[in-house]
């Protein structure tokens, strides 16, 4: 594994529905639509789940998945019953790079610059954190917390 130089005062993280996130982090998606990209375009960032997540959108999601994804890799995500115990939780990292543009299917919002994501990792033990919707910064000590699984 290689040595990682993060800051843990400025460690940022982004919070995700379970469905998507699981694609990043499964390596499948490589592409993140958000309409405010962080000021430093490129690094490692925490993946984190959202707390609340509804059936019918986890529902929803699927459909959106298979559609992009196509079914087999659909067919491998976690029930939503599965996903109860990561919600709220800090999963995993990914590299990122904000780009002018992809190629890539996953980009779907082309006023947006794309969040291109590579590099993903599984945390072996997913921990709880207080984060919100979108970009943020995450608690040093949160921070800490995640550089002893990297």
């Amino acid at each position: 594994m290689r040595k990682l130089d993060i800051d843990i005062k400025n460690m940022r993280a982004f919070t995700i529905n379970p469905v998507a996130g699981w694609l990043i982090l499964e390596g499948v998606k490589d592409v993140e639509n958000r309409w405010i990209a962080p000021k430093v375009r490129k690094g490692i960032m925490a993946v984190t789940f959202s707390k609340i997540y509804a059936r019918a959108k986890y529902l929803d999601d699927l459909e959106w998945a298979r559609e992009f994804a196509g079914k087999k890799v659909a067919a491998r995500i976690p029930a939503y019953e599965a996903f109860s115990e990561m919600r709220g939780k800090c999963v995993g990292v990914v590299d990122y790079e904000i780009k002018e543009s992809t190629d890539s299917i996953w980009w779907e919002v082309k006023e947006w610059k794309p969040w291109c994501v590579s590099n993903p990792r599984w945390l072996r033990k997913p921990f709880a954190v207080c984060g919100q919707i979108g970009c943020w910064t995450m608690k040093p000590a949160d921070a800490k917390k995640l550089l002893t699984q990297l």
